[in-house]
């Protein structure tokens, strides 16, 4: 069920189990394990299904890291997220990744790449990618000879492309007939810290 959240009237209390902020790959994708669960599921999103410049503005922000497109432009914030306009180019990570690298401030995970391995696998087939294969038996299902590398020196990547790019178009029906999933639409999430008491004073 989608909802457009400005309908709602002011104070309305919205109870969940479980709550999905964003309605973007991952959120969609989490969503979806929960269809037909029985679980009471609710999806916040930003934005509605069109792109809207104020709400998109809410991106905006300073990079103080490499150059990169500008922070309002580089995500979407509508319902599909940024697959609204990616190329689907998909690849896991390597299990250097998961490692602690003292060249790499914070590296360094407490999972190996090989327990996410069967969630890349479900992740495959929910965005449309080919077989799990990013090792050389690519060069085998493609009958292409593989090129003479010195792997000291150069490492060849493999990646996929998406058949599913706009998860917005391709799942939202799935959203709008579910009965226990309920996304709504132009719904900004506020997180408020609390304020802490001023200290008394004794005159």
């Amino acid at each position: 069920m989608i909802i457009d959240f400005r309908s709602l009237e002011n104070h309305s209390v919205i109870e969940a189990d479980l709550c999905i902020i964003g309605a973007g790959a991952a959120g969609i994708t989490v969503a979806r394990e929960f269809l037909s669960s029985k679980l009471r599921v609710v999806v916040i999103e930003s934005g509605g299904f069109e792109l809207d410049l104020g709400t998109q503005s809410l991106y905006r922000g300073e990079n103080v890291g490499l150059d990169y497109f500008p922070l309002e432009a580089a995500r979407l914030r509508f319902f599909g997220g940024t697959t609204g306009h990616w190329n689907g180019q998909c690849s896991p990570l390597n299990e250097m990744d998961f490692q602690e690298r003292p060249w790499v401030p914070y590296s360094g995970w407490p999972i190996k790449k090989a327990e996410l391995d069967p969630f890349y696998q479900r992740a495959h087939v929910i965005s449309g990618l080919g077989p799990y294969v990013y090792n050389d038996d690519v060069w085998r299902m493609l009958k292409v000879d593989a090129p003479h590398l010195d792997p000291a020196k150069l490492q060849v990547r493999f990646w996929q492309f998406s058949r599913r790019l706009r998860f917005g178009q391709v799942y939202r029906q799935d959203m709008q007939n579910a009965q226990d999933i309920h996304v709504y639409l132009h719904a900004n999430l506020l997180i408020f810290k609390p304020i802490a008491t001023a200290p008394s004073l004794t005159i």
